[in-house]
């Protein structure tokens, strides 16, 4: 009797969510700000990893984002939701190694690389109204990620770097706007791997290891595609 009773509970819990499920799909694009190690460089003094030397300057500059995510609120406390996503990110050396190589070389002469990652992350974000048309949220989101870094050319020689799969985590806050448009913010960590490749090294290239942190802003746009299934008898 006891099981019987469990399970009537347990399709009961199935059951209500159906009449209250909130499903959102949505897309959203943005800006990506490295910080730490991953931004900076001093070609000056011949410290940029890309080309060889033994520390973790990467010199990342701003880039762009752009993503799908997935968030379901939970039946019985709407204010909170489970959010999955996936994001592309790209962004080019930053001024300091552009700057050098236009002054030690013209365009022919060298290609820099791109820095690419491909986040994918799942977490919980929690809502708070703080009126008719807005509600505030804070969110927490941990994964994996897939680092890419394109070819460096260099004169005759060519620069190749493998992928990198690493652990990544964020933490961000933001506003929605009407339950259809987001405008966030938060600090990304795209986790850390040494650098390997086909590249030249002037020391052992365990030590030289990408430790990609950023800051990101984004604008999404979102929909319930669950709505028509959610009215109360009250929206009719």
């Amino acid at each position: 009797m006891k099981r019987l009773f469990i399970l009537f509970l347990t399709l009961c819990s199935l059951a209500l969510p159906a009449a209250r499920a909130q499903l959102y799909i949505g897309l959203h694009g943005g800006a990506t700000l490295p910080t730490g190690y991953y931004a900076d460089s001093k070609l000056a003094d011949g410290e940029w990893m890309l080309q060889g030397t033994n520390q973790m300057k990467v010199g990342a500059g701003a880039g762009f984002s752009a993503g799908l995510d997935v968030a379901y609120a939970m039946p019985f406390l709407t204010d909170l939701s489970v959010i999955v996503e996936a994001e592309f990110m790209q962004s080019e050396p930053n001024k300091d190694v552009k700057e050098w190589h236009s002054k030690h070389g013209t365009e022919d002469e060298y290609t820099l690389p791109k820095y690419r990652n491909i986040p994918i992350l799942a977490g919980v974000r929690y809502s708070y109204p703080i009126g008719k048309y807005y509600d505030l949220f804070g969110e927490v989101l941990g994964g994996v990620n897939i680092r890419t870094i394109t070819p460096y050319v260099w004169g005759a020689r060519t620069n190749t770097y493998d992928n990198a799969t690493t652990m990544a985590f964020r933490i961000g806050a933001g506003i929605v706007v009407r339950d259809m448009v987001t405008l966030g913010a938060g600090f990304t960590s795209l986790g850390k791997a040494p650098l390997t490749g086909d590249y030249y090294s002037a020391a052992d290239q365990k030590y030289n290891i990408v430790k990609a942190t950023m800051v990101t802003v984004s604008l999404g746009f979102r929909i319930n595609v669950m709505k028509g299934l959610t009215r109360n008898v009250q929206d009719y």
